[in-house]
């Protein structure tokens, strides 16, 4: 469920339709990206599917019913993240962007070495 979370999150920052949310869902669970996955136009999940989770993600209270206001003629569902649901994404965010950092060590590296060769109390 966290996969499909992080995968319609940036989508509902503002709010994402229902047809959206199925396309995104779509996208998560064969791990591909907008790019790189083609899908139906409409609902490649089906729409009970993704209303049943977008329930379980309110019941978590990660999503909400968007309160914004659309056209007369719009009859779509549209969904936003929560305050709670907005902190959890940028958490999982920065925790991320963390573990990359870890990772890619070898600049890190050179970075502390170049800082070690310098030592404020001796340098004029």
């Amino acid at each position: 469920m966290y996969e499909i979370f992080r995968s319609a999150a940036p989508q509902a920052v503002v709010e994402m339709s229902l047809e959206r949310f199925s396309r995104y869902l779509s996208w998560a669970l064969v791990s591909g990206s907008p790019s790189t996955v083609q899908t139906a136009k409409s609902y490649p999940v089906g729409a009970n599917i993704c209303r049943s989770l977008l329930a379980n993600f309110q019941a978590l209270g990660l999503f909400e019913p968007s309160g914004k206001t659309h056209l007369v003629g719009d009859d779509k569902e549209y969904w936003s993240l929560t305050p709670k649901g907005n902190a959890i994404y940028s958490a999982a965010l920065i925790q991320e962007m963390e573990e990359n950092a870890l990772l890619s060590g070898a600049e890190r590296d050179v970075f502390d070495e170049q800082e070690e060769s310098v030592d404020p109390d001796t340098s004029e």
